[in-house]
């Protein structure tokens, strides 16, 4: 997104022209035919899934002179773009994508569509399932070494979706000692998890070979854990599965 602001003295002009107009056409009555709302992108700006650029996953960009049909409006987060800073968004007419106002030349700066009659769900539920979608089926190799591990999915959700500073562990079991107690509270392996927490089993694990586990709640199915996790049996890509709570340290749970 740009910095560029639309020209206020622009649409002065054309309020006084609207004015100089209207009496000269007298009675004559003059009706458009009813079109849907729409704006024009300005600069290349983001595709997204909801009205938010962290919260939600982008689905792709819209370019510089796109006529984009607008169904609704909601509000979002405040963002900065070439008609320069608002928390106004609408959602495109394919009914799942949203576009930031600040990136369109709609006429006004206020909403020109009805509000919309329920935006999705905001906060952490909405991050993890962007973090889902951006990294099922694939490799996330944080650091480099050792391949497609379980530690390096952690580590690109604990940056990217909890902002919390790296632990500095060789094992995941040592995540329950070693977290950024700034982002995360700690919870005992009896409680009931929550979507968005970390589960951590200990060393004794079978088949970790000492270095536990983690991985991320999506829910629960029965008594298991419905998790995101990586390296899960030797396959080094991220997957969802069920996982037993036997050898389940905690989970570490983010404050928001």
């Amino acid at each position: 997104m740009s910095e560029r602001r639309e020209n206020p003295r622009r649409r002065r002009w054309l309020v006084g022209l609207c004015a100089i107009l209207m009496p000269l056409l007298g009675t004559v009555a003059i009706q458009a035919p009813a079109e849907a709302a729409s704006g024009t992108v300005k600069v290349r700006t983001q595709k997204m899934a909801g009205p938010h650029l962290s919260s939600y996953k982008q689905l792709g960009w819209y370019s510089a002179g796109t006529r984009l049909t607008l169904s609704c409006y909601v509000w979002g987060q405040t963002v900065s773009g070439w008609g320069g800073r608002s928390n106004l968004w609408y959602r495109v007419s394919d009914g799942v994508s949203y576009v930031a106002d600040v990136d369109l030349f709609t006429g006004s700066d206020a909403p020109i569509t009805p509000k919309c009659g329920t935006a999705p769900a905001t906060g952490l539920s909405a991050r993890v399932d962007s973090f889902r979608a951006t990294w099922i089926g694939k490799r996330a190799d944080y650091d480099g070494a050792y391949g497609a591990q379980c530690v390096d999915l952690f580590n690109f959700y604990n940056r990217d979706v909890v902002k919390a500073a790296r632990p500095a562990v060789s094992y995941a079991y040592q995540l329950w000692d070693k977290y950024d107690g700034s982002r995360y509270t700690r919870v005992g392996a009896g409680s009931a998890p929550k979507k968005g927490d970390v589960a951590i089993w200990s060393s004794g694990l079978p088949g970790s070979g000492g270095a536990g586990h983690v991985a991320i709640v999506l829910g629960t199915s029965g008594s298991s854990l419905v998790v995101l996790q990586q390296n899960y049996r030797g396959q080094q890509y991220v997957s969802q599965n069920n996982a037993s709570k036997s050898y389940l340290r905690g989970y570490l749970r983010p404050k928001s």
